[in-house]
């Protein structure tokens, strides 16, 4: 709450590690120009999805490149960003012949707010269901080095200075939004094995 100026948050219980389909908090700029704190469902549905399924099909993770392109995240991007928020994420690799887990978190201990894009979609009986997309971005080197995947990707981690203006949804420079959408440096990173 203190790191991402929260005025409120809803009670939740963290998950170790997070999965897709799961309600998690999200940090979103609430009506009133506050910072709040919401239980949205991992895998973004946009309005036009015909069910649930699309989120975990199609935008569980959504390409820098491409957010202010595609349909499913155009209308998200230009108004309803957000930043999710964790002590870490995960990164899966087999290039030793078995399976290890890499635990990627920031070398100063701050929570991570990577950044995100919120919907809202109304299901046929009329069901509110808001859901979420985190945005990825080329991997920095570091977090490369234990992938084992041909293409290299990672979250886009934000910069304490820059949430406000991601939040904004009243921003209209677009343009330096995107520029936001970069990898964080390698330098003030951290990658230890978490499991095999």
């Amino acid at each position: 709450a203190l790191h991402f100026d929260l005025d409120r948050c809803p009670e939740f219980a963290p998950s170790n590690p997070a999965r897709p389909t799961e309600r998690l908090v999200v940090v979103r700029r609430a009506p009133d120009a506050r910072n709040e704190g919401a239980l949205l469902r991992w895998g973004l549905v946009p309005p036009f999805a015909k069910d649930l399924s699309y989120g975990t099909r199609h935008a569980i993770n959504a390409r820098a490149e491409t957010i202010d392109k595609l349909p499913s995240f155009r209308a998200a991007f230009r108004g309803r960003r957000c930043l999710v928020p964790a002590k870490a994420y995960y990164e899966g690799s087999a290039r030793t012949g078995r399976r290890q887990i890499f635990r990627v978190a920031l070398k100063n201990r701050d929570p991570i707010g990577m950044a995100g894009l919120w919907e809202s979609w109304t299901s046929p009986a009329g069901e509110v269901v808001e859901t979420y997309t985190i945005i990825t971005c080329e991997a920095n080197a570091l977090v490369a080095q234990v992938q084992d995947k041909p293409e290299k990707r990672m979250p886009v981690i934000l910069h304490k200075k820059d949430y406000a203006s991601w939040l904004d949804p009243a921003n209209p420079d677009f343009a330096a939004l995107k520029a936001l959408l970069v990898p964080f440096p390698a330098q003030e990173m951290l990658v230890t094995p978490a499991r095999t």
